[in-house]
């Protein structure tokens, strides 16, 4: 069984660790090996200004002169990369930061050092961490836990900030709020959209969100359709959907290292077991009818919708696809720009420019729950774009060919 153990952190929350582990053998040495020279959490400052004397490393005291320095008596700053924190004449923290060549002076003890990158992270330390986002998911920071003091890396690609600390002696960070994965994979008050598969099926689903009420459908490619309700939980980032005939989803939401979100699970639907396998596409605002999904800009769906079936039902038929375009169009097929002036140029075109990959692209879309922005509403990853234009009608204004 793992042990837990708490950390009082700003504002009186309370922090539940479990102690971690890395191939059976508990995290005993809270250090980092400086210069070659091991500092350790709880040694004296004295030691530690001896040993980085030892060293020939040159550094400056100081007292705390910030909100976030205020709980420790004194530090040490060797140059722009380490901070050493200390309370009562004990070193409470070891922080460093990937500049300044720090990386070749400082490691922790058992090898990792900035610049390091996540796989090499768990290897020495293993996949048993929380995972802990700040900024709108800007900054992750992975925390361990040992009996008496906390490892801390936080990684953008490769890691940038190593923290070894004192348990009840949680940093205050400038990163903003802490949020939780489940706010970062299903944003509050949004449509959230997301691609991909159940079990060989490709589908589109969007998850609406107010406050821990979601409701949610999933469409596939033939038009097929899934509702669902659903709660989220408090601090987690589990969730199950269900309808009235019976099926069931239970999901997952998983930030991944490349800031891909994803969101996983399995159920029944229609007496069928099935999985699925999704990840983030885009997210927009519920708008005042929370019914209409593009309602926050400016269009209704069953109109933009219906001009989706449109286009696709008429990509085999130049003369009807050619009424749907607004002219002049400008046609990109990855390295020219062709420019289509009106209806008739486009019918004398259209063989030479849409092939027949395309046309079945076209013609296997998606129809709802489509990306939209300012400029409009896209299908396909952005290979039609159209709008709604002042005369009230619905064209294609761009093409980017795949």
């Amino acid at each position: 069984m793992k042990k837990r153990f708490a950390i009082l952190l700003a504002g009186g929350l309370v922090l539940t660790l479990a102690a971690c582990s890395s191939n059976g053998n508990n995290l005993d040495n809270c250090s980092i090996i400086v210069g070659g020279e091991s500092l350790s959490i709880y040694e004296s400052k004295q030691d530690i200004m001896s040993k980085l004397d030892i060293a020939n490393l040159s550094y400056r005291e100081g007292g705390p002169d910030t909100s976030n320095e205020s709980r420790y008596d004194s530090y040490i700053y060797i140059g722009r990369w380490m901070q050493i924190y200390f309370l009562n004449n004990e070193c409470v923290r070891l922080r460093v930061i990937d500049v300044d060549g720090s990386s070749k002076l400082v490691r922790t003890d058992k090898g990792i050092a900035p610049g390091n990158t996540y796989s090499q992270m768990t290897e020495l330390y293993g996949d048993d961490f929380e995972t802990h986002l700040y900024d709108s998911g800007r900054y992750k920071v992975y925390r361990y836990a040992s009996d008496d003091c906390i490892y801390e890396f936080g990684i953008e690609g490769s890691i940038y900030n190593i923290d070894v600390y004192v348990a009840d002696q949680a940093p205050v960070y400038d990163y903003g709020e802490e949020i939780q994965e489940a706010d970062l994979g299903i944003h509050n008050n949004e449509h959230n959209i997301y691609m991909g598969k159940c079990e060989d099926a490709e589908i589109r689903m969007v998850i609406t969100r107010t406050e821990d009420d979601l409701s949610a459908t999933y469409i596939t490619r033939d038009g097929a359709e899934n509702f669902f309700q659903g709660e989220l939980q408090e601090n987690s980032a589990e969730f199950v959907l269900n309808n009235d005939a019976g099926d069931y989803l239970h999901m997952a939401i998983n930030t991944e290292d490349n800031g891909i979100i994803s969101v996983n699970g399995d159920g029944q639907i229609s007496g069928n077991n099935v999985a699925l396998t999704l990840n983030q596409d885009t997210f927009f605002p519920i708008g005042e009818d929370s019914a209409n999904y593009y309602s926050s800009l400016g269009y209704e769906a069953e109109e933009a919708e219906r001009f989706a079936a449109m286009i696709k039902d008429s990509i085999e038929d130049k003369s009807a696809f050619a009424k749907l375009l607004s002219y002049p169009i400008s046609i990109y097929d990855g390295k020219n720009n062709t420019v289509i002036e009106n209806e008739t140029a486009m019918m004398e075109a259209y063989d030479e420019l849409f092939g027949q990959d395309f046309k079945e692209q076209v013609g296997n879309m998606f129809t709802k729950y489509m990306f939209a922005n300012y400029q409009g509403i896209c299908v396909e990853d952005g290979i039609m774009w159209f709008h709604k234009e002042s005369s009230g009608d619905y064209k294609i204004t761009a093409i980017h060919l795949p």
